[in-house]
């Protein structure tokens, strides 16, 4: 049984940088930008195009230049990857980020343009 989303969704295409840090396992890859695309996105969280694969529960930092009004601005966001598959053989993959840090300015933009989106 499939359990209903906790939010609204809209599509979304939006060039986002995703960095994984992998601390002290592999200091030489920690903080390595992965460019990758939004495809949706919720108040909480959204999905995503990468051509890595995430492992699920893996803490990332993303940043999005993201039209706000009638001006862009850089958000600064973190989040926990909840799911990564890959669609068919293609090697690229679809992940599932749920945003954290309900306190960071950036998470409160994010959450008013997104709600201001779905209306």
């Amino acid at each position: 049984m499939f359990k209903q989303r906790e939010h609204r969704r809209i599509k979304l295409e939006q060039p986002v940088d995703v960095s994984v840090n992998t601390g002290f396992l592999k200091p030489s890859a920690a903080d390595a930008k992965i460019k990758c695309t939004t495809c949706d996105a919720s108040i909480c969280g959204l999905q995503l195009y990468s051509d890595k694969y995430l492992d699920a529960n893996e803490e990332v930092k993303l940043h999005v230049d993201f039209v706000v009004g009638d001006r862009q601005q850089s958000l600064d966001l973190l989040g926990k990857v909840r799911w990564s598959r890959e669609e068919g053989k293609s090697g690229v993959y679809r992940v599932g980020i749920r945003l954290c840090d309900e306190t960071n300015p950036s998470m409160m933009t994010w959450r008013k343009t997104i709600a201001d989106r779905i209306g």
